[in-house]
């Protein structure tokens, strides 16, 4: 095999668009939206997808297959989902985004991936077919850590700065260079705890006992955001927590922080292929979350 072909090529990823650009999505986005709300009531289609606290509404549905969704992040997020279409994944298509700031957030025009999400979908499939549907979400893994990190080894958002997740205590934490540094992190937030439960703070050390390569991840696989048509993944949306983590963590987060009820989605992702290698991390991070939970939001 030739050299170029064993090297992993880099990951391309988006630059944020201009300021005037974003003042132009606005007003695209915001003429959409009114268009949005004609649309829906003349076809009788119900605002399905709205903030539980607030009332506002989340999702915009469009004609034409588009869709305007609000995000906290939407640079953020719009920048990792482009980088994961780049890759091959079967992901929205971002048109364009606008930013209303960090208290305010702002919207994303996108296109909307056919089917049903498999929360809503998961009671009409077998066993065996929700086990094969996780084989292809497990094969869109495996595709993204075919690419390498621009910012090297850096733990950080899809932009290479900060990491915005539920996974992580206080919801977000600073670029770390190394996945060293980050687990040297983990274990800060747990120490206060290290003389009343010293087992688990020696689980979560064990994060320290290996090297780990730096890949993109989505940050927050569960059967909300992953989409199937026909008893096949169609896509895989919401890409808000997503950033460049350690290897294991698509395979890992953030099952540990889910409620126990919930043990049987916990069992279906863990049984993706290439999960089984990252047995010890689901321990160490489950040992975290029990430590710190009051944390982790």
């Amino acid at each position: 095999m030739s050299q170029s072909a064993t090297i992993s090529p880099t990951a391309w990823v988006p630059k944020p668009q201009s300021s005037w650009m974003n003042r132009i999505s606005a007003l695209v986005i915001n003429t959409l939206i009114k268009i949005g709300k004609y649309y829906r009531r003349r076809n009788n289609i119900p605002d399905k997808h709205r903030d539980p606290f607030f009332r506002t509404i989340l999702i915009h549905e469009l004609p034409f297959n588009l869709i305007i969704k609000f995000s906290r992040q939407p640079v953020k997020e719009s920048i990792a989902t482009m980088t994961a279409h780049a890759m091959g994944l079967p992901v929205p298509r971002i048109l364009c985004y606008t930013d209303q700031g960090p208290q305010k957030g702002g919207y994303i025009l996108m296109t909307r991936i056919p089917g049903e999400t498999l929360w809503d979908s998961h009671r009409s499939y077998s066993d065996e077919e929700l086990a094969a549907i996780m084989v292809e979400v497990g094969d869109c893994l495996q595709q993204i850590r075919r690419f390498r990190s621009p910012y090297g080894n850096a733990v950080c958002g899809p932009d290479g700065r900060r990491i915005y997740t539920r996974a992580v205590p206080d919801g977000t934490w600073r670029r770390r260079e190394s996945p060293e540094d980050f687990h040297d992190d983990m274990l800060i937030c747990a120490r206060s705890e290290k003389d009343d439960y010293p087992e688990e703070y020696a689980e979560v050390g064990k994060l320290k006992d290996k090297s780990y390569r730096v890949v993109f991840a989505h940050g927050d696989l569960h059967l909300g955001n992953i989409v199937v048509k026909d008893g096949h993944l169609s896509g895989l949306i919401d890409w808000g927590d997503a950033g460049w983590y350690p290897e294991y963590w698509d395979f890992v987060l953030p099952m540990p922080l889910w409620s126990k009820n919930w043990g049987w989605i916990v069992d279906l992702f863990y049984s993706m292929p290439g999960g089984e290698a990252y047995e010890q991390e689901r321990e160490s991070f489950s040992a975290l979350a029990y430590l710190v939970s009051p944390l982790f939001c």
